[in-house]
């Protein structure tokens, strides 16, 4: 059985790989990785470590 998912995860799903599409697959997998895995200042320290403090921005404030 699939997962189940509101609209506006598969929204927000979509516009993470929008902001993620220009990064090496390997390093997108672990973002999408920790996406999953973390939430709140945890996740965003973590994804300044492995994208830098720019892409986490704007991956942020397009997932708002």
């Amino acid at each position: 059985m699939g997962s189940i998912f509101k609209p506006e995860d598969k929204t927000r799903r979509r516009m993470i790989e929008k902001a993620l599409e220009d990064l090496d697959p390997n390093i997108r997998d672990a973002v999408k990785r920790l996406i999953e895995d973390y939430q709140g200042k945890d996740l965003e320290k973590r994804l300044r470590e492995l994208i830098g403090l720019k892409r986490t921005t704007d991956l942020i404030e397009r997932t708002k």
